[in-house]
């Protein structure tokens, strides 16, 4: 069947309008057939991982214009900036069911073939009673590793590898060439359909008597409610709305870019974070960051500077800032040693600018990445503190279920030349959750002594634009995206867990 692709490719390929993706969709086809041999060639009972690497300068978004087309399937989404995405298709192995992410799946994280990443996620706040039907499916947590996985580098390497056992071959070869035919259809993702905004929950009334409330609470600091805004439409395609989410002039420039659509439930959740939870790497080294106060953006580089200088002479913005500082730093005390904490810094993003601090540490012997993502989430960002006072708060006001809306997202694995695990989380705001009945799209605001409450709502509704624009775009009007391979060189790499 591989075989019988390739041919069809280069038979026809001077029919394409576009030869750019016709020379994208041979080298993938041929990196498939690749990985096709190999598992005929090297069985092995134990979950192995295959690698075709495909050398290339290909632009940027064919992982992902490839994970568009893969429909019918469970779909994955994991993007660093400026580094690399991660685009993956079936099962290989699946971990989901109640409350946090379990040990079980850090153990077995650890015995993964390097280069092999679960991808998934877990809720906000698994002990609440606020449970909606739309969440349903995803369980508390949900970590993934695909059966098939498509790998882009910043500098445009790309990389398929596939992760099976003997006894799953045949399955695995049928995705394998289904994932190759898929690739070369044409979609047609033109709707023509209407993007309509159906209701915000809380409503501007509503939102005015949470923070109301929030003042009149003096044994809570900072409260950071969200808003739920829900749109209707016929027929919208997620991934396309990821799509044109990451090719939106500075929107995905600082974000963590994530998403998944189990097989067995259309629904799909996604976003674009620009907040990182904690990274652990390179001989335990933790990274996180702390991201509180938010200005918007203008076009008029004056009003937009401006803006920016009063972010940083706030202190009601300082004061946001400095309660998840001291959280971060009062919570990786035991944990880690050589705690850094950069001074306060901007983001620019394509609606908002926020307050930034980046944290670098290095975790003591013997402490787990678990350990450390059930003490840093959720931090004050996403919730507030006190904590206790905090959820209270939420549980009671908020008038929706956040679901997975500002949990860790992320990826939880082996990296390629290290012994140990590593760990990627971002914080899962800036999100949405789509399927065939609901379009959701969530964002939160802060809100400490001296909030407005004005303020705070145009604060949520600058985070909501982005994607809003990205779901008016995907609905109105959607073009095949080009990508090309030049001086294309195929290289097979494997590996097996330990």
């Amino acid at each position: 069947m591989i075989q019988f692709v390739i041919w069809l490719l280069l038979s026809f390929s001077c029919w394409s309008l576009n030869p750019s993706m016709i020379e994208t969709q041979k080298a993938v086809a041929k990196a498939t057939h690749e990985l096709s041999l190999m598992l005929e060639r090297q069985p092995s009972k134990k979950l192995h991982r295959y690698e075709t690497r495909i050398e290339t300068r290909a632009k940027s978004g064919i992982a992902l214009e490839w994970l568009v087309r893969q429909q019918g399937e469970t779909r994955c989404y994991w993007a660093v900036p400026d580094e690399y995405c991660l685009a993956g298709v079936g099962i290989a192995e699946m971990f989901h069911g109640k409350k946090n992410l379990p040990r079980r799946i850090f153990r077995r994280a650890s015995r993964l073939p390097q280069g092999a990443y679960f991808i998934g996620g877990q809720r906000f706040d698994f002990e609440s009673e606020k449970r909606s039907k739309e969440w349903e499916a995803f369980n508390d947590y949900c970590m993934i590793l695909p059966r098939i996985v498509l790998e882009q580098t910043k500098n445009g390497e790309l990389l398929l590898a596939c992760h099976t056992r003997a006894q799953d071959i045949v399955e695995t070869k049928q995705l394998l060439e289904k994932s190759a035919l898929s690739y070369l259809k044409e979609i047609n993702c033109s709707t023509n359909e209407q993007i309509i905004v159906k209701e915000t929950v809380p409503s501007r009334l509503e939102w005015k008597l949470i923070v109301k409330h929030f003042l009149l609470s003096p044994q809570v600091d900072k409260v950071v409610p969200a808003r739920r805004r829900q749109f209707q439409s016929a027929k919208i395609d997620p991934w396309r709305v990821l799509t044109a989410l990451e090719a939106q002039p500075g929107t995905c420039e600082h974000c963590y870019r994530f998403g998944l659509q189990l097989q067995d439930n259309n629904a799909t959740f996604f976003g674009a974070s620009p907040e990182l939870l904690c990274a652990i790497e390179n001989d335990n080294q933790l990274r996180c960051d702390v991201l509180a106060g938010t200005r918007p953006r203008k076009r008029n580089l004056y009003e937009d500077e401006a803006l920016g200088a009063e972010l940083l002479d706030s202190a009601k913005d300082a004061l946001e800032n400095d309660i998840v500082t001291h959280f971060v730093r009062r919570r990786l005390k035991h944990l880690a040693h050589n705690i850094t904490i950069s001074h306060v810094h901007i983001i620019k993003l394509a609606t908002v600018q926020h307050l930034r601090r980046q944290v670098i540490a290095y975790l003591r012997p013997k402490v787990r990445i678990r350990t450390v993502i059930n003490a840093l989430h959720p931090t004050p960002a996403t919730l507030g503190s006190p904590k206790l006072q905090a959820t209270t708060f939420l549980r009671k006001h908020e008038p929706f279920d956040r679901g997975w809306f500002a949990g860790p997202f992320g990826i939880l694995g082996r990296k390629r030349g290290t012994k140990k695990s590593s760990a990627i989380f971002a914080v899962a705001i800036r999100s949405a959750l789509i399927s065939s009945k609901h379009i959701f799209a969530y964002a939160g605001a802060g809100l400490v002594a001296g909030s407005d409450p004005n303020h705070e709502a145009d604060e949520v509704d600058a985070k909501l634009k982005p994607i809003h624009h990205a779901l008016i775009q995907q609905a109105v009007s959607s073009s095949e995206k080009e990508g090309g391979l030049d001086h294309t060189t195929i290289t097979t790499l494997s590996s097996e867990e330990e």
